[in-house]
């Protein structure tokens, strides 16, 4: 129902969907159709299992879902070509300890060429990070921080393939795990700086020729497990950053009138 909902609000869109050709998709794991699967899945198998594989069953074929992601159905709904990973090549190396041993492995991954640069975990920041979780008898490990935060996929879809050719429908979908690691975590970020973030990140896409923007706020998690005990920090940061990106993107659009920005 809630996709169903979403595609409705974009319906307008599908007036001029022959004017699109492909998308482009930049997000977290609510984006994420099969990234930080492969990549941790890579890492697992050449760190000797240091390093557990993410988004495994019963997620559904690498997703952080029980089914497709919401850009494989704006996709199909705009009749454009399928949703893929996308990645750069990769060089990195692992330091780990363990109880017995400590061991460096070298690790390189060839490049995706597909059209999805999200990954899950992955915030409205600069940089890398390497979220995965330590194997059985794994002490600590360093190293790897190959994961992209927002303005790193959009940097890596650029220096890959150039600035965005007409046509092209990008997508931004970030902000809740910046929320996951205030909360949870050392981040320590109000909704508002996130937001602002955000909206450096879509600037970004309009200098590099993006013409048609999709951005996705945070959606409503007030019934999520994970998010029990602190609901009303939560509600706080979505309500905060929710508002100042649709200020934000208020603004940009005003800045740049023959951008189409879609905010849902």
């Amino acid at each position: 129902m809630k996709i169903l909902t979403f595609l409705t609000m974009l319906c307008p869109m599908y007036l001029f969907a022959s004017d699109f050709t492909q998308m482009s998709v930049f997000g977290d794991s609510l984006s994420d159709c099969g990234n930080k699967f492969a990549v941790s899945h890579e890492l697992s198998s050449a760190t000797e299992g240091a390093l557990l594989a993410s988004t495994t069953e019963p997620n559904w074929q690498g997703r952080a879902s029980n089914g497709w992601v919401w850009t494989e159905y704006l996709a199909q709904f705009l009749e454009l070509p399928p949703i893929s990973p996308a990645r750069i090549e990769i060089n990195t190396d692992i330091h780990v300890e363990r109880l017995s041993e400590k061991s460096t492995y070298f690790i390189q991954l060839k490049s995706q060429k597909g059209n999805n640069w999200s990954a899950g975990g992955a915030m409205a920041l600069p940089g890398n990070f390497n979220n995965l979780s330590k194997g059985e008898g794994v002490l600590s490990f360093t190293g790897g921080n190959i994961l992209p935060n927002s303005a790193s996929q959009i940097a890596n879809r650029i220096n890959e393939k150039g600035f965005f050719d007409q046509g092209t429908i990008v997508t931004y979908m970030l902000g809740t795990n910046n929320m996951w690691y205030s909360l949870y975590g050392d981040l320590g970020q109000t909704g508002s700086q996130a937001a602002k973030l955000a909206a450096t990140d879509i600037n970004n896409l309009i200098q590099y020729h993006a013409e048609t923007i999709v951005i996705s706020n945070i959606p409503d998690l007030s019934g999520a497990p994970w998010l029990r005990g602190k609901s009303n920090k939560a509600d706080e940061f979505i309500s905060s950053f929710n508002g100042i990106l649709k200020e934000r993107v208020r603004r940009i659009e005003q800045a740049n009138p023959s951008t189409n920005i879609i905010y849902v």
